[in-house]
């Protein structure tokens, strides 16, 4: 009885020191997956601030004689955002369904700059020829595009923070909402 005792709790002990580092190693990498994950969000929306206050200023002098001026901004201002969300790589280190998440959230915002892109050139257009009646119907549309392609990516980050452990209302504040 004492020798089977002693072997359950050997065995038990055993598996106790072999669980335990476990354990405490997937709980700090999954921190450092989460701080990596942190630190590219802070980054995309870093820029994204940038391309979203040019939008802005042009969305307030929209229809007036600065919009022309406005347009170029947000135009330039979108145009350097695509390049340097090609540049903002996704950590390594995240599992593949967040890296999912973060790739098409990097893929919408992508599209919603082309997207802002479009709309600026429409308007240039629409200063030098503004008889064309579907200009307007298409500088509408651009930016409605523009602002469902931004609201996709941003859902898509906030749905790999959750995957993360990363609160909805954490991502938010991040992302400037």
């Amino acid at each position: 009885m004492n020798g089977q005792r002693f072997r359950l709790l050997f065995v038990g002990s055993l598996l106790l020191l072999t669980i335990l580092p476990l354990t405490l190693m997937t709980i700090h990498q999954n921190g450092e997956k989460k701080d990596a994950f942190l630190e590219f969000a802070r980054s995309y929306a870093s820029l994204d601030r940038e391309v979203v206050k040019a939008v802005e200023e042009y969305r307030t002098v929209q229809g007036t004689d600065d919009a022309a001026d406005a347009a170029t901004g947000a135009g330039a201002a979108a145009s350097e955002g695509i390049s340097a969300m090609w540049e903002l790589d996704p950590p390594e280190n995240l599992p593949s369904d967040v890296k999912d998440q973060v790739q098409q959230a990097l893929s919408s915002i992508k599209d919603s700059y082309h997207s802002i892109k479009f709309e600026m050139d429409t308007v240039h257009h629409q200063v030098t020829n503004p008889d064309i009646p579907f200009l307007e119907t298409q500088v509408e549309y651009f930016g409605y595009v523009a602002d469902r392609e931004r609201k996709a990516s941003r859902e898509s980050l906030i749905k790999a923070g959750n995957s993360l452990g990363v609160a909805r209302e954490e991502m938010m504040k991040i992302l400037g909402e």
